[in-house]
């Protein structure tokens, strides 16, 4: 292998180890992957720094066993340097803004059996003899997947959950979707989890706004399959969620 060749290589891994490093240590990672997947993640980041080290020592011998000119020595540093930036360069541009409203009217809630479905449908929700629901973070998406297929057990029963606001090309100026995405692996399977509301109120709000929501589940016929609809009892602004995704194990 020649020295041009252990060099780029060398510079390219290493450049991925720093692109990694800084997700991991910033949080920004959480906007890309599951947590369950930052162990494949951190696998991946030792391999690249052994990797990298591997071709660096070559480097080393290549450099002992050759002469080299100040001049040729200073090019290739900065050569080196310039490389090694690029990946760190390129992973500041990524965009760590989460997952909103545009992203939501365009995939919109699924209401059909899939992968992130089948995921929430392995723990079984307990609703018999519950009054009133209250929607924490571990237990979102199997609650909200479970209203959506079995609305006939919930009809008459209140819930109160978080979620950001959208909307769609179907809802009218008194409805809005609370939603939140459910990722499995990463950003790109992220899938909408949320109710239609119905209220007076929801106008004054805007699409990717953070609202806590409370009221009682109604069911609507909308073409062959009747589907849950939040008749809003209250509605209030809150901060972003600092996770704002839902994962399944």
């Amino acid at each position: 292998m020649s020295s041009f060749q252990n060099r780029l290589r060398s510079v390219f891994f290493f450049g991925i180890v720093l692109m990694l490093l800084k997700l991991l240590v910033s949080g920004d990672i959480q906007y890309f992957i599951a947590p369950k997947m930052v162990k494949f993640t951190i696998i991946t980041l030792v391999a690249c720094i052994i990797i990298g080290l591997i071709h660096f020592f070559e480097l080393l011998k290549e450099h002992h066993t050759s002469c080299n000119c100040c001049s040729n020595q200073k090019n290739r540093t900065l050569s080196l340097v310039i490389l090694i930036s690029i990946p760190v360069i390129t992973s500041s541009l990524f965009s760590t803004n989460v997952l909103g409203a545009s992203i939501a009217s365009k995939r919109s809630i699924s209401y059909s059996e899939n992968i992130v479905k089948k995921q929430a449908k392995k723990i079984k929700v307990k609703n018999d003899g519950l009054k009133f629901i209250k929607v924490d973070d571990s237990m979102y998406g199997h609650i909200i997947s479970d209203v959506q297929d079995s609305v006939d057990q919930y009809v008459g029963k209140k819930i109160s959950f978080n979620g950001f606001v959208y909307r769609d090309k179907q809802t009218r100026k008194n409805q809005i979707y609370v939603s939140r995405f459910a990722i499995t692996c990463c950003v790109a399977d992220a899938q909408v989890f949320g109710l239609m509301v119905e209220g007076k109120e929801v106008s004054a709000f805007k699409n990717d706004q953070w609202v806590n929501v409370t009221g009682t589940i109604h069911k609507v016929k909308i073409g062959k399959f009747y589907k849950p609809i939040i008749q809003l009892d209250k509605i209030a602004e809150i901060k972003p969620l600092k996770d704002p995704y839902v994962y399944f194990d």
